[in-house]
């Protein structure tokens, strides 16, 4: 049949083979750049999950241990309604006692998750940044179990020296 072609024949077919090949080696090479990148991420994420895991089974006594620790440290939630003004009170007493003015205080209304309940509170505050560091280092030890779940500090507008501060504090109780 390949002589029944004439020379402008044979090299239109050529060129048109060789173009079709080309699309089929470009089609070829791209599927298996994709799935080697795929297979690269994929590799990535499960030697990072087994790095965890390892870390989380080496350390399972420390772990159980703090979970233990946690279980019993954890305040339970009495009653719903009084907690976020107690929440509050707490606040004010720890303001007062590291010079931080407590301003507009919300009590807002808890949430339920999985792990613990949380009762949380927004409230804006003017202080010095030294008097701002030592409220947040008093709010937050371990065996409190209050959290900023949202923070805003900004310099104050009318006092340089002073911060104003949005918060949305939370105290996170054992899940009934």
């Amino acid at each position: 049949m390949r002589a029944q072609l004439s020379q402008r024949e044979r090299v239109l077919a050529t060129v048109v083979g060789g173009v079709m090949l080309l699309l089929l080696n470009v089609v070829v090479i791209k599927f298996f750049v994709t799935n080697q990148r795929r297979l690269r991420e994929e590799f990535a994420t499960k030697t990072g999950q087994l790095k965890v895991m390892k870390s989380r089974f080496e350390n399972k006594e420390k772990w159980a241990a703090l979970d233990a620790w946690v279980k019993e440290k954890q305040p339970v939630l009495v009653n719903e309604s009084r907690a976020g003004g107690e929440l509050l009170d707490e606040v004010r007493e720890i303001a007062k006692k590291t010079d931080v003015q407590p301003l507009e205080p919300q009590i807002l209304n808890p949430e339920r998750r999985p792990l613990y309940v949380s009762v949380p509170i927004a409230i804006e505050a003017k202080a010095s940044p030294k008097a701002l560091r030592n409220f947040l280092y008093e709010m937050q030890a371990p065996d409190r179990f209050i959290v900023f779940e949202s923070a805003k500090l900004q310099i104050d507008r009318e006092d340089k020296a002073l911060m104003h501060c949005t918060f949305r504090i939370a105290k996170w109780f054992a899940p009934k």
